[in-house]
């Protein structure tokens, strides 16, 4: 059961003891009635006049009421009633148009009026007008995983400095197939894409344009901001082997013989170059085998993956277990680590364990975790920077494309 409760006075609605029963609410639509008209006035002066209760179960709130009531709003010529003056006087004050025409006086007095109605501008009438709604979507692959509530939260901070607004969907492992995009019916301006190189705007059901993508290199000739995993992966097997490790594992979120994900894994790629540079033998830890073959739970490489591959190496005899495990993401390693100390071993002296992307809980263990770090925030600032040019450029912009350096945090766990 759903409530919604709007406190206002006796205007018609039902008292405030009143708890209306499906044939009360049935009745009501069967008879007809409009339902009580909320006057001018923000939301304070609505509160205090109207008293309407509703249980909403199911659909018996007739859906018309409901909605008329949801969607009330303070318009120009509320504001403009309550100060005293025409319609245009209030749009050329609350535009910013009055300098010169209109009264100081008269200005104060709109001015109050719209903040006592607490009137908001319609953006979607201001964006038809102006051919720009100021309003940037983001795609991101997860927001379960901390690495992209951040990068959502760090764009929408940098955008809203450069004056637009951000609107936020997913693509990944739990979008449905063929799902509508969260932007449908939105009017963007432009698109930041967190994407693997085969993954375009396309897969959303929409067309958009301009479109910045984030995450990994690209050969399709769009804009791109990319992070170098693949130097990343190199030094952090470089550590691993001066640290006198010579079984690194590698432990991906994908079975062995899924060449696409692995093609795309640039992590993976860096770990068997460097691998094949120093003359040791690679070995891949794939977290979905060791889950039984379950592909749905291993996708996406979580923590109770890692925490499950934990638990299985520490069940292996030493001679056949690896050293050290250099893990797909830090969730992953952070899982490994808890599954191999419940497992019996110690880390990292019995094994070492690394991950990638630079979590700020990965700074707060009792030996903290050594990660490769990604540089987000310097991701989003450039990749707003390269939409925003091509918004406002007049002239033709040539294909905007860089890969960012990571950097590795030496922690306690190698």
């Amino acid at each position: 059961m759903f409530e919604l409760f709007l406190e206002a006075g006796n205007r018609g609605g039902l008292g405030p003891s009143q708890s209306p029963s499906c044939q009360t609410c049935q009745g009501a639509s069967r008879r007809k009635k409009s339902p009580p008209q909320v006057g001018i006035g923000g939301f304070k002066e609505r509160l205090a006049k109207f008293r309407l209760t509703f249980v909403f179960i199911d659909d018996i709130i007739p859906e018309t009421l409901l909605v008329r009531l949801l969607t009330m709003r303070t318009s120009l010529k509320h504001v403009a009633e309550k100060s005293g003056v025409s319609v245009t006087t209030v749009s050329c004050v609350l535009n910013g148009k009055a300098a010169g025409q209109i009264a100081l006086r008269t200005q104060e007095r709109v001015r109050q009026a719209a903040i006592e109605l607490g009137y908001e501008p319609n953006r979607f009438a201001r964006s038809l007008q102006a051919r720009n709604a100021k309003i940037i979507g983001i795609v991101i692959e997860d927001i379960r995983n901390p690495i992209f509530a951040d990068m959502l939260e760090t764009a929408e901070v940098i955008a809203f400095d450069a004056g637009y607004q951000v609107i936020a969907d997913t693509i990944g492992f739990s979008r449905p197939p063929g799902a509508q995009s969260r932007f449908h019916g939105w009017p963007l301006d432009g698109i930041l894409m967190w994407a693997q190189p085969a993954t375009t705007v396309e897969h959303l059901l929409i067309s958009a344009d301009p479109v910045v993508y984030m995450g990994y290199p690209r050969t399709d000739g769009a804009d791109f901001v990319a992070i170098d995993r693949f130097g990343g992966a190199k030094e952090m097997v470089k550590h691993l082997l001066e640290r006198g490790r010579r079984r690194i594992a590698y432990a991906r979120p994908y079975a062995e013989g899924e060449a696409v994900r692995q093609q795309e894994d640039d992590r993976a790629s860096g770990y068997l170059e460097a691998c094949a540079e120093a003359g040791v033998a690679p070995r891949m830890v794939s977290l979905v085998e060791l889950r039984g073959g379950n592909l749905k739970a291993a996708v996406g490489g979580r923590r109770p993956d890692g925490f499950a591959t934990g638990l299985e190496l520490a069940a292996l005899p030493e001679q056949d277990r690896p050293d050290a495990v250099f893990c797909y993401s830090d969730l992953v390693a952070l899982g490994l680590r808890e599954g191999l100390k419940a497992g019996g071993l110690r880390v990292p002296q019995d094994v070492a364990v690394a991950g990638s992307d630079g979590l700020e809980e990965g700074l707060y263990l009792s030996e903290t975790l050594t990660t490769i770090v990604l540089p987000v925030r310097r991701m989003c600032e450039i990749a707003i920077e390269f939409l925003v040019r091509r918004l406002t450029g007049i002239e033709p912009v040539p294909a905007q494309q860089l890969v960012l350096p990571t950097h590795i945090h030496f922690g306690g766990t190698t």
